[in-house]
């Protein structure tokens, strides 16, 4: 059954033994993540009726996206990655964990989801980039492609599974089981990455500490101007497109008469559906002109909708 699916060409990084682990820990800890932005989100709406707050809350676990990976890339280069990626998801699983006790004890308050929001997006920005720098310790070089397009058909492939796992406990069991549901998507996390064998280390002057190491990086954006460009749409479409989520527990309630944060979880399911079908599909796409035209195209479309 192996031998079958990595002999399609859209799998094939997945004959690797430790990318298939890594993979399933990804997909896991994606499907935590997205979860908790949607049990998060309509435990925030439920408290405040407040898009503000929802807003804010969504914001505190997503900046840390911005300020973390510079340091952790540094750590991804220092020490074991695999090792720094069980930490996080330790860290994770003990956030989830906390939160969870908090919701059965009746004790949350607003500002409990502020911090640990906080604290769950600094170990998830931690533990992204170092993810990311593992896989090319993990698959040959001709390989290297499909399996940087695998992960990112895992990164929002979890978005339809995150919130599709948690849907019924959110209409019929209760948030806090939702919350209990993400800690099992985090433990796997954890027990999958320590079981990678593969010893992954970057390139790094120890003698040089963190600033100076991440000072010689600049230079090499800046006389890049296709990254720069990469860079800066991205950074403008996930601060202000990507805001839409903030309203989505509002529309649910105001549009659909949602009572329960299911229908919350239906609108993410739906966006995370539809990346992963844009994600399959641009993956077959070769030619480099081309790939240019759709991601300024896609990005404006997006911005458009």
């Amino acid at each position: 059954m192996l031998n079958k699916l990595t002999s399609n060409r859209f799998l094939a990084a997945l004959e690797f033994r430790d990318y298939r682990v890594l993979w399933t820990a990804n997909i896991c800890a994606g499907a935590a993540s997205w979860a908790l932005i949607v049990t998060r989100g309509w435990m925030v709406w439920d408290m405040s009726e407040s898009s503000l707050y929802v807003g804010l809350v969504t914001f505190l676990a997503m900046i840390p996206r911005v300020l973390i990976p510079p340091f952790t890339g540094y750590l991804a280069d220092r020490f074991e990655r695999k090792k720094v990626m069980a930490i996080m998801f330790g860290l994770n699983l003990g956030y989830t964990m906390f939160l969870a006790g908090l919701i059965f004890s009746g004790m949350t308050e607003m500002w409990h989801l502020m911090i640990l929001a906080f604290f769950d997006g600094s170990a998830r920005a931690a533990q992204m980039p170092v993810g990311q720098a593992i896989v090319p310790n993990l698959v040959p070089k001709n390989r290297l492609l499909n399996a940087v397009a695998l992960g990112q058909a895992t990164q929002h492939g979890a978005r339809l599974v995150g919130p599709l796992a948690i849907l019924p406990f959110l209409t019929w069991a209760g948030i806090e089981w939702a919350v209990l549901c993400c800690s099992v998507f985090y433990v796997i996390s954890l027990i999958q990455t320590l079981r990678i064998q593969t010893s992954s280390k970057g390139v790094i002057d120890k003698s040089k500490g963190f600033l100076s190491n991440f000072i010689e990086g600049i230079p090499y954006v800046y006389k890049h101007p296709q990254l720069v460009l990469i860079v800066m749409m991205a950074f403008f479409h996930c601060g202000l497109t990507m805001s839409f989520e903030a309203v989505l527990p509002v529309l649910s309630v105001n549009r659909f008469d949602a009572a329960e944060g299911g229908d919350f979880s239906l609108l993410m399911m739906c966006i995370g559906a539809g990346a992963l079908v844009s994600v399959i599909f641009l993956s077959g796409i070769t030619d480099e002109s081309t790939k240019g035209k759709m991601f300024l195209n896609l990005g404006v479309l997006s911005g458009v909708a």
